[in-house]
């Protein structure tokens, strides 16, 4: 069956594929707004157990979707030239991978850096971070 429509990307709209920093799709705005929901669950991503770490992902493809027109996850289609939506469980896997990336490092941290109440790290800035995950994390 032929599709009536193709698909193009909208601003909230994360695209999905190869590309590094510098790229289209890196510095698309649904990709950033993508990678800032990724960061600011990165911490508590890093000590919940597999149930909550899923549902950490759901909550953030649904955030997407729930933008005004919805975002979309989309994939570029190189036979058809087209882009198309992914399906939930490709997008599920992109986010938990975009979770996972760096993760020996937050787990680190979190040893290292005093806890507040409910298990979390204590407020800190990126700047504090980059220096502890410097410090304390890399491999020499």
């Amino acid at each position: 069956m032929k599709k009536l429509t193709t698909l193009s990307p909208r601003p909230d709209d994360v695209l999905c594929g190869r590309g590094g920093k510098g790229g289209k799709k890196f510095d698309h705005f649904g990709n950033k707004t993508f990678r800032s929901l990724v960061s600011m669950n990165k911490e508590y991503y890093a000590l919940c157990d597999n149930q909550e770490k899923k549902d950490i992902a759901k909550d953030i493809i649904n955030t997407i979707k729930s933008f005004n027109p919805p975002g979309r996850f989309l994939e570029y289609n190189k036979i058809s030239c087209e882009w198309e939506e992914i399906d939930e469980r490709k997008a599920l896997k992109k986010t938990t991978q975009a979770l996972r990336e760096n993760q020996r490092y937050y787990k680190k941290a979190i040893e290292v850096l005093p806890l507040i109440e409910d298990g979390r790290l204590e407020p800190i800035t990126d700047e504090e971070m980059k220096f502890i995950v410097e410090t304390f994390c890399r491999r020499k």
